[in-house]
């Protein structure tokens, strides 16, 4: 009887100890929620979705031009947390992505004719792949430097510094800015397209910013490539 005592004690002081810890994560829930729909209302909607296939930058391109919405594929980096993979705030982001299922069938007919229809021969089809308008993506590798556009300007990283840090002093939160981008033949950037976006006054002026720079074109060895591409832009923030 004594042991069946302490047991029936053991089972109470656990349930007791449940309750606090549920509480955590109900409240930790709902900051993720929180967190997702700020997001939203920027108009960042961006969803885990994984499909048939492992799909790639030119598949993430086609959903975002056809339906506003840019998918994160749900493979967890252990490197870094990525919030965008939380149950919580994803759970949110579906909410608010329509036509799911029509975005699941896009990426799977998409990377089933990727897959079958490149105009390159491997290895070359390795790196060079084509978007669904003409437009090429150069997948990143060491192989693949005589193929991709380099940027001219070697002080980049030196005035990328410097453009950061007219917005650090009045950010009090971390914020990113992320876009696609063209080069075109000529090694001109355009058609700057903004998919994460930070505030309005950094949006327009990463645009700027970034067009402002040249490169030598992509090819594929023998001529020059319409180049799309992403990238991102950090702003730390130092307020208190």
């Amino acid at each position: 009887m004594k042991k069946i005592g302490y047991i029936i004690l053991l089972v109470v002081l656990l349930s007791g100890c449940k309750n606090p810890l549920k509480n955590k994560r109900e409240e930790y829930c709902e900051a993720m929620k929180e967190f997702a729909l700020a997001e939203i209302k920027k108009g960042n909607i961006e969803p885990a979705i994984k499909g048939k296939y492992l799909y790639s930058e030119t598949e993430k391109y086609f959903i975002w031009k056809k339906y506003g919405v840019n998918i994160i594929y749900p493979i967890d980096l252990h490197e870094f947390y990525q919030i965008e993979l939380d149950s919580c705030y994803n759970s949110i982001m579906l909410e608010h992505t329509k036509n799911k299922e029509g975005i699941i069938r896009d990426l799977d007919t998409l990377t089933t004719r990727k897959n079958h229809n490149s105009k390159y021969e491997y290895p070359k089809s390795k790196y060079l792949r084509e978007y669904h308008d003409g437009k090429f993506y150069v997948g990143l590798d060491d192989n693949n430097r005589d193929f991709a556009p380099k940027r001219i300007d070697t002080s980049y990283y030196e005035k990328l510094e410097k453009f950061q840090a007219k917005f650090n002093p009045k950010l009090t939160d971390t914020i990113k800015c992320e876009f696609w981008y063209e080069i075109d033949t000529l090694g001109n950037i355009s058609n700057i397209e903004i998919y994460h976006h930070s505030t309005p006054t950094i949006d327009s002026a990463v645009v700027d910013f970034y067009s402002s720079f040249i490169y030598t074109p992509a090819n594929d060895g023998i001529k020059k490539l319409e180049y799309r591409s992403n990238n991102f832009i950090y702003f730390l923030g130092t307020m208190e």
